[in-house]
C-alpha cells in the first residue's frame, strides 16, 4: 500500500513540472512593472519639485514689482501689473532653462499667481502607451511690507 501511494505521488508531481515556470514569469512581469513605476514615479516627483520651485520663486520675484507712483501718492502697496507679469515670465524662463512653460500669470492688486507646466517623457510607461506626462504647479505670493502688529 505504501508503494502504491509513492507511485501515485510521483505521477502527480510529474504532471505539474511547469508550474514554477509560470509563477516565475508572472512574478518577473510584476517586478518589471513595479520597477517601472518606481523609476518613472521618482523622475516625476523630482520634476514636480523643480516645477513647483520655479512657479513659487517666479511669483515671489513678481510680488516685489510694487507700483511706486501709486505708493508715493497714496501710501498703499499695489502691484504694477505689466512689470510683475514681465518679471514672472522672465524669472521662470531663466530658471527653467527653457524646459518649462508659463501657462498663466495672474496679477491682482496685492498678489500674483504663476502657473508653470512641463511635459516630461516617460521611460517605462511608454510600454503601456503613455509617452509623456504633464507636470504642473502654481506659485502664489503677496508683497509684505511695514508693521503688522504692535510689538514689531
Amino acid at each position: 500500500m505504501t508503494e502504491r501511494c509513492w507511485v501515485r505521488l510521483s505521477v502527480d508531481l510529474a504532471d505539474e513540472r511547469g508550474q514554477y515556470l509560470v509563477y516565475t514569469a508572472m512574478a518577473l512581469v510584476l517586478v518589471v512593472v513595479l520597477l517601472g513605476l518606481v523609476i518613472d514615479g521618482g523622475f516625476m516627483f523630482r520634476e514636480y519639485r523643480r516645477v513647483r520651485n520655479v512657479a513659487s520663486l517666479a511669483a515671489q520675484a513678481a510680488s516685489h514689482a510694487v507700483d511706486e507712483a501709486h505708493f508715493a501718492a497714496t501710501n498703499e502697496v499695489r502691484l504694477d501689473v505689466a512689470r510683475a507679469t514681465g518679471i514672472a515670465l522672465n524669472y521662470a524662463e531663466v530658471n527653467s532653462r527653457g524646459a518649462m512653460e508659463v501657462t498663466r500669470v495672474v496679477v491682482w492688486a496685492d498678489g500674483v499667481a504663476v502657473d508653470v507646466e512641463e511635459r516630461m517623457p516617460t521611460i517605462f510607461m511608454q510600454v503601456v502607451g503613455i509617452p509623456e506626462v504633464r507636470i504642473a504647479a502654481r506659485g502664489v505670493a503677496r508683497p509684505r511690507y511695514g508693521i503688522e502688529s504692535a510689538p514689531q
